[in-house]
């Protein structure tokens, strides 16, 4: 049979058990692509980011800056946001709110950016003005999960609003949120029913 079409363990991979004609062409297809290095570099760069290794992922964001041959203005924002994201994660926060600053002169309601910039008025201490951004944020974000979810970890993490923290929890459950963190925040601020 086929590899591509079953997993299969490797004690049971023999001389009659390889890739199909059809699969070896795929994969011969994807090697022979041509590769975008700016969208590698972003992916790489998320991917550390993700990881918490903030450094390594200001490098691929930094490469992918300058692989850059053209980009779209919405690209450019989202490519700039990462990289003030990134900062704002190792508390450089001036320089990361000129990323996203930039960011947002490229495209005014790019939601990623108006988020990190309400993040960055808040370690200003301007915690009206950042409410004020993060209501701007909101129409940018389509999946009420996403909007709610959102929203109630920048209300835990960024303020002491419990309050606005579990209406946005109690928003993100009836949307049909899941995340365990989540709820378990939920089910702390909230306590027996």
């Amino acid at each position: 049979g086929c590899l591509m079409s079953a997993i299969m363990e490797a004690d049971q991979i023999g001389p009659h058990t390889a890739p199909c004609e059809r699969c070896v062409y795929a994969i011969q297809a994807e090697l022979n692509r041509p590769r975008d290095p700016v969208e590698e570099h972003v992916a790489l760069g998320d991917g550390y980011h993700q990881r918490g290794q903030f450094e390594l992922a200001l490098d691929h964001y930094r490469a992918a800056r300058f692989s850059a041959t053209s980009l779209q203005p919405s690209q450019a924002a989202a490519l700039l946001n990462r990289h003030g994201a990134a900062l704002l994660s190792l508390e450089r926060i001036a320089v990361g709110e000129l990323f996203i600053r930039k960011a947002l002169e490229l495209a005014p309601d790019f939601g990623p950016a108006l988020f990190n910039l309400a993040v960055v008025q808040m370690c200003a201490g301007d915690q009206d003005l950042a409410l004020a951004t993060l209501d701007r944020w909101r129409p940018t974000v389509a999946d009420p999960r996403a909007q709610h979810g959102r929203a109630a970890r920048f209300f835990l993490e960024m303020t002491d609003d419990l309050g606005s923290a579990v209406h946005e929890l109690r928003s993100y459950q009836a949307a049909g949120g899941d995340d365990p963190h989540l709820i378990g925040e939920l089910e702390r601020l909230d306590g027996p029913d």
